[in-house]
C-alpha cells in the first residue's frame, strides 16, 4: 500500500522552529473503524485503510447502544487513536495531515485531547465536524465515553471540567454522505432525541417542509425523523441504531418513497407540520398506509 507524503499541513501552518511534519507521525496512530453496515460502509472502510497507516483498521461492527461501540477505543496503545464512522469518507492524505496538525498543536496546548476537523455533512447540507474523530489516547482514557445521548457532547464537557479541550483546525478532511433514506430518518430522529435532551439547538422544520415542497424530496424523511424524536421525547442513553420513533416502527422503509412519507405526515394525528405549533410528545402511530405496518408494540 502507497505511504502519503509526509509534511502536508494546510493554511501553511507551521510550529514556529519546526519544519515540516515529523516523520512517523500514523505509525503513532490507531485506527477504529465503527459500523453498522449503512450503505456507505465499503467506501468509508476503503478511505481509512487508504490512508497508508501502519497499524490494521480496528473494526467494531453492530455494537450498540453507540458509547459501547465507542468504548473499544479505550484499548487503544498508540499516542493517537481516529475513529471512523461508517457514513464517512476521508479525503486522501488526511490521517497523515491530522495527526501531524494535532500534535504541533499540543506542543503548545498539552491539554488537547481531541482535534475536529471540518467535515462537510449532505444530511445537514453544511459543514460541520461529525463522523471523524481523533484523540490523544492517553486523555480519551482519562475521559472515556459517557451513556447519553449525544456522546461527543457529553464526552466533551466532561473533559472540559478536567482541564483537558478540545481543539479544531479548518482542515476539509472528507464528506459525511447522506445515506439511504432510512439513515436520513435515524440521522434527524436522534438530532431530535438530543434537542430534547439539552444537547443541540432546535430545527425549524418549515424551511426543511418547504425545500421538501420544492423538489428536495428525501428531506421528507428528515422531518418523519424530527416528528418521530418529538413524539418520543427525553432519552437518557446514547444511540441505537435499532431504536425507532412511535410512527418509523409502523413502516417498512424498503417499500414506501418521499411521497408516502409526506402523505403519512400529514394524515397522521400530529397537527400539520407546516401549520405551527408543532407536534406534542406521547403521539403514538399513524393511519394506514402504503409501507405502514400494524400499529403497536413490536
Amino acid at each position: 500500500m502507497d505511504r502519503f507524503v509526509a509534511g502536508l499541513y494546510d493554511d501553511n501552518f507551521r510550529l514556529p522552529g519546526r519544519r515540516g511534519s515529523a516523520v512517523g507521525a500514523v505509525d503513532e496512530l490507531t485506527p477504529y473503524f465503527v459500523t453498522t453496515d449503512r450503505v456507505d460502509a465499503e467506501d468509508a472502510l476503503a478511505s481509512l485503510r487508504g490512508q497508508g497507516i501502519p497499524r490494521p483498521v480496528v473494526i467494531i461492527r453492530n455494537v450498540r447502544p453507540l458509547h459501547a461501540a465507542y468504548t473499544r477505543t479505550l484499548e487503544c496503545q498508540t499516542p493517537y487513536c481516529l475513529v471512523l464512522d461508517d457514513d464517512t469518507i476521508l479525503n486522501p492524505g488526511m490521517a497523515q495531515k491530522l495527526v501531524d496538525r494535532f500534535r504541533a498543536m499540543r506542543a503548545e496546548q498539552p491539554a488537547g485531547f481531541k482535534l475536529n476537523a471540518r467535515v462537510f455533512c449532505e444530511a445537514k447540507m453544511r459543514w460541520d465536524s461529525g463522523g471523524l474523530k481523533l484523540f490523544y489516547a492517553p486523555h480519551l482514557k482519562r475521559v472515556g465515553w459517557p451513556n447519553a445521548p449525544h456522546v461527543s457532547e457529553t464526552q466533551t464537557r466532561i473533559a472540559r471540567e478536567m482541564g483537558l479541550r478540545t481543539l479544531g483546525c479548518a482542515i476539509e478532511a472528507g464528506t459525511q454522505r447522506r445515506g439511504s433514506d432510512f439513515d436520513v430518518y435515524k440521522k434527524y430522529l436522534w438530532m431530535q432525541i438530543r434537542i430534547e435532551a439539552g444537547q443541540l439547538t432546535p430545527i425549524q422544520l418549515a424551511p426543511l417542509v418547504r425545500r421538501a415542497r420544492g423538489g428536495e424530496t428525501w428531506l421528507w424523511f428528515a422531518i418523519l425523523g424530527l416528528v418521530d424524536g418529538m413524539a418520543v421525547g427525553s432519552i437518557s442513553s446514547s444511540k441505537d441504531e435499532a431504536f425507532l420513533g412511535p410512527i418509523g416502527k409502523t413502516l417498512d422503509f424498503s417499500a414506501i418513497g418521499a411521497e408516502d412519507v409526506s402523505r403519512i405526515l400529514a394524515a397522521s394525528r400530529f397537527e400539520r407540520v407546516m401549520g405551527q405549533p408543532m407536534p406534542g410528545r406521547g403521539v403514538r402511530g399513524a393511519p394506514s398506509d402504503r409501507g405502514l405496518r400494524r400499529l403497536g408494540p413490536r
